[in-house]
């Protein structure tokens, strides 16, 4: 298993937020996370990350815990939203590379590969990071998720703000990535889109997993 989550449990001022939550998550699958807004999504996220610390419970990517450091190689990483810094796209994507020990020269090869891929010109890599537009910053930070090879890549809400030809892309990109055993934990609402792509379903409600499986669950889910 890629990931594992067992009994991951998280309280803030005595309200329990999530209630010993537990799913794992095999290789090479495209896994929509669902819920309702306040379902515990992101808390469930941010505790994978290690961006939460002060959770009860145990949480291993490729069998190494995920309070360890050395559990980040296998890791990449796409927020719904994120303050980018004032620099160009192309030291960004470097800069991100470096994070996770690609070599420059490599990066650059992946880097042009991903723009050419996503129809994105090479010389706007040359651009401030805040100088684009919100479509253009989530398909920066998808590519810094795609960099190096990470066995597993978390996407929340992966396709907000992007035009309809990018996420069919996107779709595309990760189902040729997945086949080569790069599994892909998607949290979304979109789910009548996801159903077309995704081959595993983790859902969530007031803080519980009710499932985790390869059935879609009914399409009125929020």
């Amino acid at each position: 298993m890629i990931l594992e989550v067992k009994n991951l449990s998280y309280w803030i001022r005595n309200i329990r937020i999530l209630n010993r939550v537990s799913f794992q998550l095999p290789e090479g699958k495209i896994c929509a996370f669902i819920g309702r807004n306040g379902a515990g999504k992101t808390t469930v996220i941010k505790s994978i990350l290690n961006l939460i610390k002060s959770y009860d419970g145990v949480i291993k990517i490729n069998n190494i815990s995920s309070r360890l450091p050395r559990s980040r190689a296998f890791l990449g990483y796409c927020p719904e939203r994120e303050e980018l810094p004032s620099s160009t796209i192309l030291d960004f994507l470097l800069e991100q590379a470096a994070y996770c020990g690609v070599k420059k020269s490599n990066a650059l090869i992946q880097i042009h590969e991903m723009c050419k891929y996503f129809d994105f010109p090479k010389e706007k890599l040359k651009l401030n990071l805040r100088l684009l537009s919100s479509g253009l910053k989530k398909i920066i930070m998808l590519m810094q998720s795609f960099l190096g090879n990470r066995n597993l890549i978390i996407l929340d809400e992966p396709t907000a703000n992007l035009d309809f030809e990018t996420r069919m892309l996107f779709y595309k990109f990760i189902l040729s990535k997945s086949k080569t055993g790069t599994t892909f934990f998607i949290s979304t609402h979109d789910l009548f889109e996801i159903k077309e792509f995704a081959n595993y379903y983790i859902r969530i409600a007031n803080g519980k997993i009710l499932s985790s499986n390869s059935n879609p669950p009914p399409i009125e889910i929020d």
